[in-house]
């Protein structure tokens, strides 16, 4: 999903980096400013509680959106969130491919993040 202002975002720390002292890996926030000069476009987000940071763009994320109907639907809309809530119940049947296997389970986890991000944890 592109990020623009006022989007809910999530800090996507690199691997094995530390993020910002109150801003983890994880951490939510929404932007406020985008800052597009220079070679690396930097991100300025607000947290809940008010407190500020500026990182380069690839230290956040906006989520996925979801094509329906014509039009992009953000994956926190209730009508997508649903649909990885279903697969995560569903689970899947092991096959005798590994890669196959594989695909699924990083499928399952993608939805469970999702669902972690947007409020709706699910057992599975």
């Amino acid at each position: 999903m592109k990020i623009r202002e006022g989007a809910r975002v999530w800090i996507k720390t690199p691997t094995g980096q530390p993020g910002a002292p109150g801003w983890e890996n994880g951490h939510k926030g929404n932007v406020i400013k985008i800052h597009d000069e220079g070679l690396i476009p930097m991100i300025t987000a607000r947290d809940s509680a008010g407190r500020e940071i500026t990182v380069p763009h690839y230290e956040l994320s906006a989520g996925y959106e979801y094509r329906s109907k014509g039009d992009w639907i953000p994956e926190s809309d209730p009508r997508v969130l649903d649909w990885p809530e279903s697969e995560v119940r569903k689970g899947f049947r092991r096959s005798d491919c590994g890669s196959i296997d594989r695909d699924f389970e990083a499928r399952l986890a993608r939805n469970r993040e999702i669902l972690r991000r947007n409020g709706r944890g699910v057992a599975g």
